[in-house]
């Protein structure tokens, strides 16, 4: 990854925080609509965000969110 790519993506878990940034992917790619966290995985490794914290973020949405 280049630098300019990494410092994006450094500012935008900076100016949001980590779990807005997974809850704003979760939503964008639909992952709550087939319960697949897959496309969101993909997309948030370049952040170094790990399958764990997104399955953790994707149960608190879901049991607080739309199951309710």
């Amino acid at each position: 990854m280049d630098t300019n790519r990494a410092d994006q993506l450094a500012q935008d878990i900076e100016n949001y925080g980590k779990d807005a940034v997974i809850r704003r992917e979760l939503f964008a790619r639909e992952c709550f609509w087939d319960g697949d966290i897959e496309r969101c995985v993909d997309e948030l490794e370049g952040y170094g965000i790990t399958r764990s914290e997104i399955q953790s973020m994707y149960q608190i949405i879901r049991e607080s969110e739309i199951d309710n």
